[in-house]
Parts: structure tokens; sequence; C-alpha cells
């Protein structure tokens, strides 16, 4: 089961996010509400997938993202857009009255539809696991090359023949 850890400090976005997170991906959610939070659970259990907030500060972002890497450059990480009413909670609110209101213009969702964000994590967590499969590639060694001690002679003239070799010098 991947776990996952969600930086959202808005109530409402945290409980649309923890909603999709464990009834359609089935996995474990870790939510907290800023960054000293999340770096604090991150050194309990690694995460699967880091969701940060849009609302989190460059440099807040950027530290969760730093210490995430330094432990596992493999983790995953991804921003969670402002959360709207999913197609079907927009069809179903209303109930009888719903056909005789005016429409307007604000009845129209306001943020990413939780479905396709789901499909977003769920693509996400398989990137991860298929990472995770390839084993890490070993390190290369050198070939070890050996070289000749002694010069070669031409294979014409043989070193060890008596008319190859030159003639001695008299003697006394």
């Amino acid at each position: 089961m991947p776990l996952i850890l969600a930086v959202e400090p808005d109530e409402r976005q945290a409980s649309i996010l923890s909603g999709v997170v464990m009834n359609q991906l089935q996995a474990k959610l870790v939510l907290v509400d800023s960054k000293a939070a999340a770096v604090a659970a991150m050194a309990r259990d690694l995460p699967d997938l880091v969701l940060l907030t849009y609302r989190l500060s460059r440099a807040d972002e950027k530290e969760i993202i730093g210490r995430l890497r330094a432990r596992d450059p493999l983790v995953q990480t991804l921003s969670i857009p402002p959360l709207g009413p999913s197609e079907e909670e927009i069809e179903s609110g209303g109930g009888f009255l719903r056909a005789f209101r005016r429409k307007r213009v604000a009845d129209k969702p306001t943020g990413c539809d939780p479905r396709a964000f789901t499909r977003e994590i769920r693509g996400r967590l398989r990137r991860l696991e298929r990472a995770r499969a390839v084993p890490p590639p070993r390190p290369v060694t050198p070939t070890p090359v050996f070289y000749e001690s002694r010069q070669t002679v031409p294979p014409a003239v043989d070193p060890w023949s008596w008319a190859a070799r030159a003639p001695l010098p008299p003697t006394r």
C-alpha cells in the first residue's frame, strides 16, 4: 500500500483529498498542514508520493523537496490544485427543486475534478513503481590492459639462430 504525504492547510481541500486518496486509491494518507509537520512526517516514514498545496511558499516547497530528494531521488511530488466538486456531486445537488432554479454561472465547478486528480496521482505512483523495479546500474570497471615488457623482434629474423648473430670479436 503506497504512502502519500499531503501538505494542505485548508480543511475543505483536505477533506476532499482524504476522500479521494482513501476511497479511490486505497493508499495510506498522512495529512499535515505545515512545512514543519511535513519534515517531521518525512523523518518518521519515507512517503512514495508528496502532494504539496499551491499555497505553500517557494522556499518551503524547495526545502521539503530537497530533504525528500536527499533520502530518495525517485520519490514523486505533485502540486494539489484547487479541488472542486465532481460532476456527480454537481448533478445530484439541489434535489427536486433543482429543476426550477435559475441557472447561475456560480453553479459551475470552480476547481479541478477530483477524479482527474486521482488519475494523475495513480499515474505518478505507477511511474514510481516502474522506476523502482529497474535495478540501479552497476559501476563500470575498466578492463585491465596488459603491456608486454620486452621488445618484439620482426618475425623474419630469428634471434636465436647462429646466422642472425653478429660475429664474435677476435680473441687475443
